[in-house]
């Protein structure tokens, strides 16, 4: 029997005009340093619809962290991992999440982190 995944969850928005996107995921949140998409852009750099970033905690260990801008694509169990959210504000971007879409239940119920961009 397959043994479900642990690997906690990190949520971008799919907009262009994103402060961070799949473009730039990686280089904030495993690098810790911030590039612009414009940059990104410039160096060539392709869209992937999901990454696997890793953070680094005390004692040289490291933490995979699956990032995606696809939350359609996350399973009921996946919900379960899902440990932060980056949203841009507007209460349309969370059509088809858990709890009818609604952002006021969603993190009401959850231990999602909320980062407003």
């Amino acid at each position: 029997m397959k043994k479900p995944s642990r690997t906690p969850i990190i949520i971008v928005p799919n907009s262009p005009k994103s402060l961070i996107t799949m473009l730039n995921a990686k280089d904030l949140l495993q690098d810790m340093k911030f590039v612009s998409l414009e940059e990104k852009r410039k160096q060539g750099t392709k869209r992937e619809t999901e990454i696997l970033i890793q953070r680094p905690k005390p004692g040289g260990l490291t933490v995979p962290y699956r990032v995606t801008d696809n939350p359609s694509k996350l399973s009921y169990a996946d919900w379960d991992r899902v440990v932060a959210v980056f949203a841009m504000g507007p209460a349309w971007q969370f059509k088809g999440w858990p709890n009818e879409g609604n952002p006021v239940e969603i993190f009401n119920r959850s231990k999602y982190v909320y980062l407003s961009l």
